[in-house]
């Protein structure tokens, strides 16, 4: 298993601004005739932050993820995938 990311942040008054990208690979040492969870993968994350006050916070990240995971091929798919999620939250803090 190796994994590594950059990661940086930027907060200006209220807003916060961050951007990470991450690179992984895992490699099956042990039952791979049986089981091979071979990984290649990087990924990259924006997100933006912003504090209404200092109990409430509204947030958006978008993600995308590009990598091969032979497991995909398992059940029919391509073992390459581009994959992207966005999420939006509102936090409360107590």
């Amino acid at each position: 298993f190796e994994s590594w990311f950059v990661l940086l942040s930027r907060q200006h008054g209220r807003h916060r601004y961050t951007a990470r990208y991450d690179r992984m690979n895992t490699e099956t040492v042990r039952g791979a005739r049986f089981f091979d969870s071979h990984q290649d993968a990087d990924a990259w994350t924006l997100a933006y932050l912003f504090s209404l006050n200092d109990r409430w916070q509204l947030a958006a990240e978008a993600l995308r993820s590009n990598g091969s995971l032979r497991q995909r091929a398992e059940i029919g798919l391509p073992a390459g995938a581009t994959e992207r999620l966005l999420q939006l939250a509102a936090r409360y803090s107590f």
